[in-house]
């Protein structure tokens, strides 16, 4: 069982998607992410810190995902707290993670980023570009990942892009079994460019 405050608390979601009178308070119920945040960024031991707060999954849950490890990139900025908590929520051992982050983002943001490479060997760090929407700086970052997960000596079957709070819909032995079935193809669009984003474009020489 998972040893760590978030995971042990009990909350029955059944009782409060069914409206139970009883449970119903729980609806309002808040918690001070923020605490949390300012625990970490001031902590001794970042790592130590981290794994009180929020459970990271520390060896495959089947053969089959062991044996079909999946990639990640993602392009962050903020919002400590809700980062930790997504990554915990889909991060598995066996596969590969890079961060680029938004040039611009908080000292302190950068600071507990930078740590998570000491925390897990799978995940890599790197700061990169403002990423403003609709500029190069997004692509530029989202490339900078994408190479260096190509590089890693890491057999990962297959890379998935996520962008500040996107958050997998599928457990990782779900996503295991939907890239088997692309079977080596890639689901993306091609769209004609939209000319008004020239507009927004940062011009560098």
């Amino acid at each position: 069982m998972p040893n760590n405050y978030i995971e042990s608390m009990n909350v029955n979601c059944h009782a409060i998607i069914n409206n139970t009178i009883e449970i119903v308070k729980y609806r309002h119920w808040t918690h001070d992410f923020k605490q949390y945040e300012r625990e970490i960024i001031n902590a001794d031991d970042m790592c130590e810190t981290i794994n009180k707060y929020f459970y990271f999954e520390k060896k495959p849950l089947s053969r089959e995902e062991e044996q079909y490890p999946l990639a990640f990139g993602f392009v962050l900025y903020k919002d400590i707290a809700q980062v930790l908590l997504e990554l915990s929520i889909f991060y598995h051992p066996q596969n590969a993670y890079c961060i680029t982050i938004d040039g611009t983002a908080h000292k302190s943001f950068k600071r507990v980023m930078h740590a998570l490479p000491k925390c897990f060997n799978n995940i890599a760090v790197f700061v990169g570009r403002r990423s403003q929407w609709g500029t190069y700086g997004i692509l530029d970052n989202v490339f900078h990942c994408f190479k260096h997960l190509t590089l890693l000596r890491h057999d990962w079957k297959y890379y998935q892009y996520l962008s500040g709070s996107d958050l997998p819909l599928r457990t990782n032995l779900e996503m295991v079994r939907i890239m088997k079935a692309l079977n080596g193809s890639i689901n993306t669009d091609i769209e004609e460019y939209e000319m008004d984003r020239y507009r927004k474009m940062e011009v560098t020489k």
